[in-house]
């Protein structure tokens, strides 16, 4: 079955969506505040030793932020990743629009 990224069911911790991210800012615009999906993803980042986090980079009104999205699958958080980075430019909102198929294995497949 088919569902949309930001309904995705491993995207909810204690009941609570981790999509999108709280965004930070690390740099631009002092007055920009970025709530939700805003912007255009700029950047996806993994590491070896907190492989069950994933770290985004959007721009949004003339500043950068950075959020952070925790999964307890590190094969989900890895599949995720590389999904997200094929969308790099396009707009949060464009991505959480994509439809995904459910994966036993890792919870996650191919985006449609």
């Amino acid at each position: 079955m088919k569902t949309k990224l930001r309904d995705q069911p491993f995207l909810v911790d204690q009941g609570v969506s981790i999509w999108p991210p709280v965004w930070l800012r690390t740099g631009g615009s002092e007055s920009a505040i970025a709530v939700g999906e805003v912007g255009r993803l700029r950047e996806v980042r993994t590491h070896d030793a907190i492989s069950s986090k994933c770290f985004l980079s959007i721009e949004y009104a003339g500043a950068t932020f950075v959020g952070r999205l925790f999964f307890e699958s590190t094969a989900a958080c890895q599949e995720l990743a590389h999904l997200l980075k094929q969308h790099c430019g396009e707009p949060l909102t464009s991505i959480g629009d994509l439809e995904l198929d459910l994966s036993t294995d890792t919870m996650l497949s191919s985006a449609a």
